[in-house]
Formats: C-alpha cells, sequence, structure tokens
C-alpha cells in the first residue's frame, strides 16, 4: 500500500505506517485501515476484527472504529511468535520464550526419564535449542543482561534434566554442557550474528585501493558510529560481527562449509 510498509507471511499481514506528526501517522493509519477493509470485501474475504491489532511506537494512535467494532491502540501485540512491545524492548518474549524453554526442561524429564542421556540431549537439541536458534538473530542481541541470565537459568534447567540432576542446588552447569556439548547462549549468539554478517558482506568488493593496509589484507570494515541508537541497530552488529570473522571463513563461498567453520570456532 502507498500509505505503508507491508510485511506478511501466509494470512497474517503486519502494516507499518509511520510519519513527522502525530496527525499525520493517524491519518495514514485511517487510510490504510479504509485501503485493507475494501481489498478484502472485493475478493470476497471478511477481516478478522477480533485478530486485528494496533501498537503505537513513541506515541499513542487514535482508535480506529471498523464498522461497528472499535480498535483500540495495545502496549504489545503479538507478530508470527514474536512479541512486540511499544516500548521497543524484548521483555515479554524473553520472558514468554524462558517458560517455553521451562515447559520442554519438564518434558525432557517426566517424557525422557526411561531414555539415555544422549536420547535425552536430542530431545533438548529439538524442543530447547532450536527455539534459541530461532530467536538468535532477532531477539538475543539486543537484549539486557538482566534478561540474557533469565535465559541462561531456564537452559541450566534443561541441561540438568538432560543428565537427571535435581532441579536445584550447585552443580558445573558449564562443565556439564561443554561435556555434552551443548553451546551457551553467548556462543549461539555470536554465531548467529556472524553467519548473518557472512550472508550479507561475502560477496562485497575488498580489492585494495591504493596502498595496501593490514586491514584492507585481512578484508575489514570500518566500525559505524555506535553512540546510541546506533550501536543496537542490526547494520551496526552486522559489520563489528564480520570483522570478527577469520579471512579464512569471510573468503569461502560455500554456506555448508562456513556454517561448519562457524560452529567448529565457536561451538
Amino acid at each position: 500500500m502507498a500509505n505503508s510498509d507491508f510485511s506478511g507471511y501466509a494470512d497474517d499481514g503486519l502494516d507499518v505506517v509511520y510519519g513527522s506528526t502525530i496527525e499525520e501517522c493517524d491519518k495514514k493509519l485511517k487510510l490504510v485501515v479504509l485501503e485493507k477493509v475494501e481489498w478484502y470485501r472485493s475478493i470476497g474475504l471478511s477481516l478478522n476484527l477480533n485478530k486485528s491489532e494496533i501498537i503505537g511506537i513513541g506515541y499513542s494512535p487514535a482508535p480506529v472504529k471498523i464498522d461497528d467494532t472499535l480498535i483500540c491502540p495495545k502496549q504489545e501485540i503479538t507478530f508470527l511468535g514474536v512479541k512486540i512491545q511499544s516500548d521497543l524492548k524484548w521483555s515479554s518474549q524473553v520472558s514468554a520464550l524462558s517458560g517455553k524453554i521451562r515447559s520442554a526442561a519438564s518434558r525432557i524429564r517426566i517424557e525422557g526419564r526411561h531414555l539415555t542421556i544422549t536420547d535425552r540431549r536430542m530431545l533438548y537439541m529439538g524442543w530447547i535449542q532450536s527455539q534459541i536458534f530461532c530467536n538468535g538473530l532477532v531477539v538475543l542481541p539486543t537484549i539486557t543482561q538482566t534478561e540474557q541470565n533469565t535465559l541462561r537459568t531456564s537452559l541450566n534447567a534443561g541441561i540438568r534434566a538432560i543428565v537427571g540432576l535435581p532441579k536445584y542446588g550447585f552443580a558445573d552447569i558449564s562443565a556439564i554442557r561443554s561435556k555434552l556439548n551443548i553451546p551457551s547462549i553467548e556462543a549461539i549468539t555470536e554465531y548467529s550474528l556472524q553467519w548473518a554478517a557472512w550472508k550479507k558482506f561475502h560477496g562485497s568488493s575488498f580489492d585494495p585501493v591504493g596502498i595496501s593496509t593490514r586491514s584492507k589484507a585481512n578484508k575489514l570494515i570500518l566500525h559505524p558510529d555506535q553512540r546510541g541508537h546506533r550501536g543496537k541497530m542490526y547494520d551496526s552488529m552486522l559489520t563489528m560481527a564480520w570483522n570478527r570473522i577469520p579471512l579464512t571463513t569471510k573468503s569461502e563461498n560455500k554456506s555448508s562449509i562456513v556454517k561448519r567453520q562457524l560452529k567448529s570456532a565457536l561451538f
């Protein structure tokens, strides 16, 4: 649509409206809603108003009325399984993810009680680590230390379930995780960043112009301004992650080999 940026997957859609003033945003929002309703009617479908939500980033949008239904703005919405908050924090997403991990840990402890440690590790990789990887690039790089500790504690519950340790009490979880060859949350975050950085920059031209320097030889990119919100932008984080990738991996063209090299270096 002309008044919004649209993102969609299957039957889920998200329209992003932005402007310089509150009035401009509200005007565009109403136009997008009218266009959306008209489009659905023209193709013979009805818009599910119970699942239609509005969220404001940096301001509170005016309620929108569709037919006889009034849609009021919310402080949080869920899109494709990701909880988006009006303050752009990840506290709700981390809380939900932590709950899923602890639930999976309980399932491993109960349903895998007659299985071997190797089999319970397989359950961990499928039920728990897969969820961490799904949040690897979107959520993990920008969460706070407190939120990271929350996830780490939840993951430790899964480690305890694998080896049959009690839910509480002292245990060297880091040593157990290393013995089981399970990567830490920090390693998964770094892998997600470096893999995304390789996909973004590996096709770029790094031909030296002028005097050859060590930076040019190692295909380094000038670090961006990291002050304020710029330091939390993915472009900035991917640029810095690219510079941390070994030169041999930067120069590799096959994605399967790059994945293997990154995992070998980080895990």
